[in-house]
């Protein structure tokens, strides 16, 4: 799988009835999926980043172009303005997190949140942060 495996209430987009099971990984596009109702409706979906960002499902084609893309059911949003690798700078970070741009430069020092320097500046991954959210409790978030 290159991507998240789907929720298991996400639904088939071409009927709407039956759940999806993996089927196999495809080189550079993403993620392709079969319907599991049980009259399946033998069309396949695709899993896959939109324009690099936000991750979706769409039905197939018979051309194998996908349509109808929706967004993945509980997947945050990604900022327009962030870039095509996913790297935020500590602000974009102390903005996520409500704080100050110096308790994000503290947890990176700390090495509680992972990141790295380019040209004297942080730069934090988003899986990282994503991380960082779900390891350490809402509570003890901030370094001290």
């Amino acid at each position: 799988m290159r991507l998240h495996s789907l929720p298991p209430d996400a639904r088939c987009p071409y009927c709407h009835q039956g759940g999806l099971v993996f089927v196999r990984a495809r080189r550079f596009q993403g993620d392709l999926y079969r319907c599991t109702a049980s009259n399946p409706c033998r069309g396949l979906s695709l899993h896959y980043r939109k324009n690099g960002r936000t991750c979706g499902l769409a039905a197939e084609g018979t051309n194998g172009i996908p349509v109808s893309w929706c967004e993945c059911p509980g997947q945050e949003l990604v900022a327009q303005r962030e870039s095509l690798l996913d790297h935020l700078t500590t602000g974009q970070v102390a903005e996520r997190l409500q704080v100050d741009v110096s308790s994000v430069v503290r947890l990176l020092a700390a090495g509680k949140l992972a990141g790295s320097k380019v040209n004297d500046q942080w730069r934090i991954s988003s899986m990282a942060l994503r991380e960082y959210l779900r390891v350490v409790p809402l509570r003890r978030r901030i370094a001290r």
